[in-house]
C-alpha cells in the first residue's frame, strides 16, 4: 500500500505534541517520517532556486545512540512519478533518552519546473551508525519541539540591510514570495545564512519585539506563523512597562545571553524627529526606551547593545534623532 505520511502545510497545525517512533537496525538506514502537501499544492509552475532548511527534533530509547540524519525534498506528479529535488547535508548526532535534540540541515536547490497539479513531499531519514538497533523518536506538531521547513524570499525592496534577522533565523518564506532573485543573489543569501555556523543562529521563541508599528504583510505573517512574541507601545502603557519587560525576561529564561538591537524608529517621530529611514508616529519616548533596556541589563545577561537606523540627512530638526539616541546610549552604557 501507499506509505503513511503527515500533511506538509504552510500553516502550523496547532495540534498537541506528537511523535513518530521508528526502529533502525544496526548500520541501517530508515525513513523516519514523510510529509506531503495536499493535491494541487503548492499550485505553482516553478520553484525558485534557493536554500531549503529543515529543522527536526529527535530523541532515542537508549543513551548514546549514534545517528546520521538528513532530509530529502521530492515532487510527485498525478501520474505517480516521484523526482528527487534535493538532499541536505547529513548531520551526525549522539541522541539521548531525555534531552530532545534539534537537528538542522539544508540544501541549495536550483530553480525547478512544476506542473500546477504536482505535490511536494519531504522525507526525514536516519542512519544508525552504532552496533545495535535503536529506536529514533521524531517530534512533529506541538509548541516545544515542533519541526519545520524554511524556504526562500519575501523582501519587497530586495534591500539586503533589512534581511540580517531573517538570515539569523534561517527564514526564506517561500510561501510569501514576491521576488525572483537570480542565482548569484541566491548563492550570496545562502552564504549569509551560514556565516559563522551553518543554519539558524537564533530560534523564533527567543526573539521578542518591542514597539513595532509599521511592517509588511509578509513580515506580519511570519511573526504569526513563527509565534514570535511582540509588545505594542499601547500594550506596554496599558499593562505597565515593567510588567511587560518582566514577562519578556521570563520568556527568555533559558537564554544565557541577551542581544539588544535598539532601532531609533521605535521612538515617536512626531515627538523626536524624522531623522530615521522609517519614521512612524505613536512610538516610545526616550525615557521608556531607557527603562526597557535597563530592566534587561538588570538580568546580567545583556552582552551587546546596538543602535540602528539613525539618518541625520532626513532629520527635520537639525540632528535631534542622533542627539536623542546618544542620550539613550549615555544612560544605558553606565551599566554595560
Amino acid at each position: 500500500g501507499s506509505p503513511t505520511y503527515k500533511k506538509l502545510s504552510y500553516d502550523p497545525s496547532g495540534a498537541a505534541q506528537q511523535t513518530t517512533t521508528v526502529t533502525v537496525a544496526s548500520n541501517a538506514t530508515a525513513t523516519v517520517a514523510t510529509f506531503a502537501t495536499d493535491s494541487n499544492v503548492p499550485n505553482l509552475t516553478s520553484i525558485p532556486g534557493g536554500n531549503w532548511g529543515f529543522t527536526g527534533h529527535f530523541l532515542t530509547n537508549s543513551a548514546n545512540s549514534d545517528f546520521n540524519i538528513y532530509y530529502e525534498l521530492w515532487k510527485y506528479t498525478v501520474g505517480g512519478v516521484s523526482t528527487l529535488l534535493g538532499t541536505t547535508n547529513s548531520v551526525s548526532v549522539i541522541l539521548d533518552t531525555t534531552l530532545v535534540q534539534q537537528v538542522y540541515a539544508d540544501t541549495f536547490i536550483t530553480a525547478q519546473s512544476l506542473n500546477a497539479t504536482d505535490r511536494l513531499f519531504i522525507k526525514v531519514i536516519a542512519s544508525n551508525t552504532s552496533n545495535q538497533s535503536h529506536n529514533i523518536i521524531f517530534y512533529t506538531e506541538g509548541t516545544s519541539f515542533y519541526s519545520y521547513i524554511q524556504t526562500t524570499f519575501t523582501s519587497p525592496s530586495g534591500n539586503i540591510h533589512g534581511m540580517p534577522l531573517a538570515a539569523a533565523l534561517g527564514l526564506d518564506n517561500l510561501q510569501y514570495q514576491i521576488n525572483q532573485p537570480d542565482e548569484a543573489t541566491l548563492l550570496q543569501w545562502y552564504k549569509m545564512k551560514n556565516i559563522g555556523i551553518d543554519g539558524p543562529k537564533i530560534l523564533p521563541q527567543d526573539l521578542i519585539y518591542f514597539g513595532i508599528r509599521d511592517y509588511e504583510e509578509a513580515e506580519e505573517k511570519v511573526i504569526n506563523d513563527q509565534k514570535i512574541k511582540f509588545f505594542k507601545v499601547e500594550e506596554l502603557r496599558f499593562k505597565g512597562l515593567e510588567n511587560c519587560v518582566q514577562e519578556a525576561i521570563q520568556l527568555l529564561s533559558n537564554c544565557d545571553l541577551i542581544y539588544i538591537s535598539f532601532d531609533v524608529d521605535s521612538m515617536d517621530c512626531d515627538r523626536i524627529s524624522y531623522g530615521t529611514g522609517t519614521p512612524v508616529p505613536a512610538g516610545f519616548n526616550p525615557e521608556e526606551v531607557i527603562q526597557i533596556i535597563q530592566l534587561f541589563q538588570a538580568t546580567g545577561k545583556v552582552k551587546c547593545i546596538e543602535l540602528t537606523e539613525i539618518n541625520p540627512l532626513l532629520d527635520n530638526k537639525g540632528n535631534k534623532m542622533a542627539e536623542t539616541a546618544f542620550e539613550v546610549l549615555d544612560k544605558v552604557s553606565n551599566t554595560i
